[in-house]
């Protein structure tokens, strides 16, 4: 347990040092100012780690099989370049996530799963966002830059997402079985 959680350590503080080195790199300023995003550069920035991305998905760098559970320097790439262009890709939404949640707290739901009146008071004041569709990395954040939502395709290489499913197939039928009637019915 110990050396998973120092690989896992390891991992973290390595995606951290690359999504600054490329957050650094990607404009001649550099986007981030004391920890924070310079939004005047971001439209640059976003252009350039799209154009490294790109290349990184079209690269033929993912054939690797997982016997021991290690993480490939492609894979490592893959994640940094998708954590960074997320970041130099926000979209302001006209929310405060913090009122939001105060109001929310004061509507519990019904029990047998039907919108209460609480939760439709809610949405006169929370009208839904319409962002359309996102298909690239983004980070939703609302008025006061409180991330809401990160948005990561491809964040894990196809490879690794069939080796989890195939890991994982057997799990389905045992929690299935484990599910009530009517747990079913709510799952589909």
């Amino acid at each position: 347990m110990d050396n998973l959680k120092s690989r896992t350590t390891e991992l973290s503080a390595t995606l951290g040092r690359r999504v600054a080195e490329i957050m650094g790199n990607s404009s001649e300023l550099g986007v981030l100012k004391e920890g924070s995003i310079e939004t005047e550069l971001l439209h640059k920035a976003r252009m350039r780690i799209a154009v490294q991305l790109r290349r990184c998905l079209e690269s033929s760098g993912d054939n690797l099989t997982f016997d021991d559970g290690s993480i490939s320097e492609y894979g490592i790439n893959q994640a940094t370049l998708t954590i960074a262009h997320a970041m130099v890709n926000p979209i302001n939404i006209d929310w405060d996530v913090d009122r939001y949640a105060d109001k929310a707290k004061l509507s519990p739901p019904n029990v047998d799963g039907s919108t209460s009146a609480g939760t439709e008071r809610l949405k006169k004041f929370f009208p839904e966002t319409i962002l359309g569709k996102i298909s690239v990395p983004t980070t939703i954040v609302d008025r006061h830059r409180k991330i809401l939502v990160v948005y990561l395709p491809n964040i894990l290489t196809p490879s690794r997402i069939e080796h989890v499913n195939n890991i994982t197939i057997g799990l389905r039928d045992s929690l299935l079985k484990s599910l009530t009637l009517k747990e079913k019915n709510l799952a589909r």
